[in-house]
């Protein structure tokens, strides 16, 4: 069964994407990552030069292409929410909730997000289908391990029922 991270910008979701992988022995899947290999330019770019709708359209596609995994680690990008058919994969899914503080500062850390400027209207928009969409919610501002820990007991009891 597939673990799907959802969440905001700087939540987390690559890194514990990865731990949560290195932990279960399961293949990690970003689909950031996978958008950018494919246009060969980072997501900031291609909000740039083609904008936001195109992106989506990639990414919905992206979506399509692995909703068929089923051993996996997934983090999705964090506007994926807004569009239904996007939430098509199969597996335990957990929403990685964050402060809207903390989530300011680790995205100060870095320019590449093309929509950081709008990250409270954003985190307003999107927390209630972070919510609907998911399994298990999890605050991220414990450790990575604490957080890592928490996902795979809730992952380990899901998968007995």
């Amino acid at each position: 069964m597939n673990i799907i991270l959802i969440g905001m910008m700087g939540s987390g979701k690559s890194t514990l994407g990865r731990v949560l992988a290195d932990l279960t022995d399961m293949e990690f899947i970003d689909t950031d990552s996978l958008i950018e290999t494919s246009q060969k330019m980072p997501i900031s770019q291609i909000f740039d030069i083609y904008g936001e709708a195109f992106f989506r359209g990639l990414e919905t596609e992206v979506i399509g292409k692995i909703s068929r995994k089923t051993a996996s680690v997934i983090a999705l990008g964090g506007g994926a929410v807004m569009r239904p058919q996007n939430m098509i994969l199969q597996g335990f899914t957990v929403y990685l909730r964050c402060n809207a503080d903390i989530l300011a500062d680790r995205i100060a850390e870095t320019n590449t997000r093309p929509l950081a400027s709008k990250m409270m209207e954003l985190l307003a928009e999107r927390d209630e289908l972070y919510k609907r969409y998911s399994n298990f919610v999890v605050d991220t501002q414990e450790s990575i391990s604490q957080v890592s820990e928490q996902i795979l007991d809730e992952y380990s009891n899901n998968k007995r029922t």
